[in-house]
């Protein structure tokens, strides 16, 4: 729930493809593909450039230009978050991310399909580092995003289930979901709603362990 009368409410599904054509014309498409570049330096982005959005709007990444679904609004992410100390995508106050949003297009009872192109396997053995030095938290577990979900959606909850038993995955214990800056976690937290794992996003993920506590993160 947004402060004011802007609210959000989340429907746990991903849909494919032949679907979108479908429904083209009812519902927002927000493209967040994202083209990674170096971190801004936060004491002077927060004197020149927090919240301004419709200047940070402005700028559109090589690969939105280059190509993407007729109709989608760029969701970009250097201008939906914001640098901090140690988060390289930091969390703005519910009532700015409202002014954001607002200026998407987005509003009540939208129905809100967002799309880009749990991190790969690379980047958590290290061989394609993103960000973070090393590979991953020791104990963390393994789920890329495309174990679990197919171009036509999420896969059947069953081999959810197998996949995560796969990677040690233990529902008794707590679970957080992290991956190189939070994107990716947020759609694993998604997959592992739909299979009825209770989850946290850390937002800051990898990125902020790196710079917080990098002793902490394994090589192997």
């Amino acid at each position: 729930m947004m402060k004011g009368d802007f609210s959000v409410s989340v429907v746990l599904n991903v849909v494919s493809p032949a679907w979108l054509a479908k429904h083209t014309n009812s519902v927002v498409i927000l493209d967040v593909t994202y083209d990674m570049g170096p971190k801004p330096d936060p004491e002077e982005f927060k004197n020149k450039h927090y919240a301004q959005f419709g200047e940070l709007m402005k700028e559109k990444p090589k690969s939105y230009l280059a190509e993407h679904i007729p109709g989608a609004v760029l969701f970009n992410i250097d201008a939906a978050y914001y640098p901090s100390k140690y988060i390289r995508f930091d969390l703005y106050p519910p009532q700015d991310f409202e002014k954001f949003i607002r200026l998407l297009g987005v509003n009540n009872n939208d129905h809100v399909i967002n799309y880009l192109d749990a991190r790969p396997a690379g980047q958590y053995n290290g061989s394609e580092p993103l960000g973070a030095t090393g590979a991953h938290l020791k104990g963390a577990k393994s789920v890329p995003l495309a174990l679990v979900v197919s171009e036509n959606g999420l896969i059947p909850r069953k081999e959810i289930i197998r996949v995560l038993h796969d990677a040690g995955f233990i529902k008794a214990l707590p679970t957080v979901t992290a991956c190189s800056g939070g994107v990716q976690a947020s759609m694993l937290a998604l997959v592992l709603s739909h299979v009825g794992v209770k989850s946290r996003v850390y937002n800051g993920s990898m990125s902020e362990i790196g710079l917080r506590a990098p002793q902490l993160i394994s090589e192997k």
